[in-house]
């Protein structure tokens, strides 16, 4: 399940958990307009539901809400700016970046917002 807003997906890595190897959902409380996630400063803050434990971050998805995101990723060898600009999810739709899809970005720095 996810929360209105910004849900990060990512793999468990505490082998005691049931858990263990398998995506998990984080639900963040981003959801209110104007508040924003810095990605380099709450990744110690990003935790499995079941365990407790950090997980390794692979992606993120937004349900119902308008959002944002800017950071500086490497694309080539590269450092390169990104700016999402703004986009929206209404009703019952949600948006999954799906990184085999897509391909998995390096971030250097990632801000996302809920405008």
């Amino acid at each position: 399940m996810v929360n209105k807003g910004l849900n990060i997906f990512g793999i468990c890595t505490n082998f005691k958990c049931e858990a263990y190897k398998k995506e998990v959902v984080y639900r963040t409380e981003l959801s209110k307009k104007g508040l924003s996630f810095n990605l380099n400063e709450q990744i110690s803050n990003i935790r499995c539901p079941i365990c407790n434990k950090i997980i390794k971050c692979k992606t993120c998805g937004f349900y119902d809400c308008e959002y944002q995101f800017i950071g500086k990723k490497i694309e080539n060898g590269e450092i390169a700016i990104f700016d999402s600009k703004t986009r929206e999810t209404k009703g019952n739709k949600f948006e999954y970046f799906d990184p085999l899809r897509n391909g998995e970005v390096l971030w250097l720095e990632l801000i996302i917002y809920v405008l």
